[in-house]
């Protein structure tokens, strides 16, 4: 099973003509190869389910293709897949945008190999990308490959990954570990000012005496971008930054085009550094630069609201220090007490209810507490004009499951989310259509269905 559709991409990439010609019809080889792709896509899917099905999966490894991605034998499905690890980046063996490889590329890739080629191993799969590479963890000897090289300073952390791994804390804690020794890539490493840490909407720092001062303080927000309802980024509305960041970013947009590449400041130190970005409808807006891609693309973060997403070059500017400074406006975010559905059937269908319910308008938002590991804020959101909490809505109408390990300090609203939790498995909403289903770690009482052949209505969403 190949974990690249090289055709889908290459359609992707395709730039519009100028003049308007007329469609050239795909020849008989384009059509073959677009529908094995297709099926092989499918076939991936497919797989997907089997290999979450048990917490962890054997596998043999067959070839590393890099530190970090592999071709895998998975004996009991029988199947051939490619691999990669969650959560971490390694570093390319090859020149990317006329840069050279970085000279531990090479033996970081011979560690990896000598550590695991033709070696029997086991795999937990968390998801998917869009190339069909499976992303999960992977254990040798019971030991976590990702946070092994970590450890050794070995690969960075990718943070949008890494926060929804289920070892975010083992990863944070190894790269921190690999930092503090200079080990590895790590070697030069210099540590951000505390600015530089606000403005790059830094995560854990270590330190778990401090307490969040936003705790329990209600405040107008918006949300900018949604993942899922464990996921998903806020402004606070009337944030006292938005005027200068706006400011800047409409002088940075007055500038005439540059001659001269886009290339990063010279005190980067091959670390991330704040620019403008322009996105897709020509507005700019500020991004970290996380690195190239092996297209040559950078891998930007939209710092004020929370999307990733790649820029050509000539995408970028410079952004003046005094507004690279400035904190991140995007706020990360999980609905308080709640547990996103898992099951691909129901999670866009989650999504797109939590979309309806508070996209694009403006939200009482209370901070429960903060997750250390990854400052992710647990919130609680309400309507000015609805009863009930979005928290609770979401609840009801099955696009969700309390958690049963909650946060001592939301101990007193999981009786109202229990109960509306047990509202949607009496009328079999959304997630409990066909009963109480559940994940192994939740561990919830087990609800007896209807017939699945007579499909139960399901919960509205909430009232504007």
């Amino acid at each position: 099973m190949r974990g690249v559709r090289e055709l889908a991409d290459a359609e992707e990439g395709d730039e519009k003509p100028a003049e308007k010609k007329a469609p050239v019809a795909p020849s008989k080889a384009e059509l073959e190869a677009a529908n094995k792709n297709k099926q092989l896509s499918a076939k991936a899917r497919q797989y997907l389910a089997f290999l979450q099905r048990d917490k962890q999966a054997a596998a043999v490894v067959e070839f590393v293709f890099s530190a970090s991605r592999f071709k895998l034998l998975v004996p009991k499905e029988n199947v051939i897949i490619s691999f990669a690890l969650a959560g971490i980046r390694t570093p390319a063996t090859r020149a990317v945008d006329g840069k050279p490889a970085d000279p531990l590329a090479e033996e970081i890739l011979q560690y990896v190999r000598s550590k695991i080629t033709q070696h029997s191993v086991r795999i937990e799969v968390e998801t998917m990308d869009k190339a069909d590479n499976y992303l999960g963890s992977l254990f040798h000897n019971r030991t976590n490959l990702a946070v092994d090289l970590l450890q050794q300073g070995y690969a960075s952390i990718f943070g949008f990954s890494a926060a929804k791994s289920p070892y975010s804390k083992e990863l944070y804690a190894a790269e921190r570990q690999a930092k503090e020794a200079r080990k590895g890539i790590w070697k030069d490493y210099v540590e951000p000012t505390p600015e530089e840490k606000a403005a790059m909407g830094a995560s854990y720092d270590g330190d778990d005496s401090k307490e969040d001062a936003s705790s329990g303080v209600e405040r107008v927000a918006k949300i900018t971008e949604i993942v899922d309802a464990g996921d998903f980024y806020v402004q606070f509305v009337g944030d006292k930054n938005a005027e200068a960041i706006a400011a800047a970013l409409a002088a940075v947009a007055e500038l005439p085009e540059s001659d001269e590449p886009f290339n990063p400041p010279a005190n980067s130190n091959g670390r991330p550094f704040i620019a403008a970005g322009q996105f897709s409808d020509d507005s700019w807006h500020r991004v970290r630069c996380d690195g190239v891609d092996a297209n040559g693309d950078w891998r930007v973060y939209f710092i004020d609201f929370g999307n990733h997403d790649t820029l050509i070059s000539d995408r970028l500017r410079h952004l003046p220090a005094e507004a690279a400074k400035i904190p991140a406006l995007a706020v990360h975010c999980a609905l308080a007490g709640l547990v996103p559905p898992k099951a691909p059937e129901y999670e866009e269908g989650s999504a797109l209810a939590f979309s309806e319910m508070a996209f694009g308008v403006d939200l009482k938002c209370t901070v429960e507490f903060t997750d250390k590991f990854t400052a992710r804020k647990h919130v609680t959101l309400s309507h000015e004009s609805h009863p009930i909490s979005v928290n609770r809505q979401l609840l009801r109408d099955g696009w969700a499951k309390v958690t049963t390990r909650p946060d001592r300090r939301i101990a007193r609203q999981m009786g109202e989310l229990q109960e509306e939790e047990r509202y949607a498995k009496q009328h079999h909403y959304g997630v409990f259509e066909y009963g109480d289903v559940s994940d192994e770690e939740e561990g919830a009482e087990r609800v007896p269905g209807p017939d699945p052949k007579a499909r139960a209505p399901r919960g509205k969403p909430a009232q504007r």
